[in-house]
C-alpha cells in the first residue's frame, strides 16, 4: 500500500497525514506509534532522518523487527543504504 504514497507525492514532501498513513499501512500493530508521530508533526522530511533509537525511544516501536522492517523501507524511500540486520 506504501506504494501508493510514492506514486502520488515525493516522500521528503509529505505532509504529517501522509506520514500516518504510510505507518498505518504496514499494520494496526504501528497504530500507537503512528498516533505519536502525527501529534509530534512528523512529515516526510523527518521521517528520513528517523533512527533505530527514535523509533523505540521517542515512538515506542519496541519490537526490533518492526524498527527493521520500518528502516528498510525508509531507507529505500529516500535512497539510503538499508540497515543492518543485527540478528541475521
Amino acid at each position: 500500500m506504501c506504494f501508493v504514497y510514492r506514486r502520488r507525492r515525493p516522500f521528503l514532501e509529505w505532509t504529517k497525514h501522509e506520514a500516518h498513513a504510510f505507518f498505518l499501512s504496514h499494520g494496526t500493530y504501528l497504530k500507537p506509534a503512528a498516533d505519536v508521530m502525527l501529534r509530534a508533526g512528523v512529515d516526510g522530511f523527518l521521517l528520513a532522518s528517523i533512527e533505530d533509537a527514535d523509533l523505540e525511544k521517542r515512538f515506542g516501536v519496541n519490537d526490533p523487527k518492526h524498527r527493521f522492517r520500518i528502516l528498510t523501507e525508509l531507507a529505500s524511500l529516500c535512497g539510503k543504504r538499508p540497515p543492518v540486520n543485527k540478528d541475521g
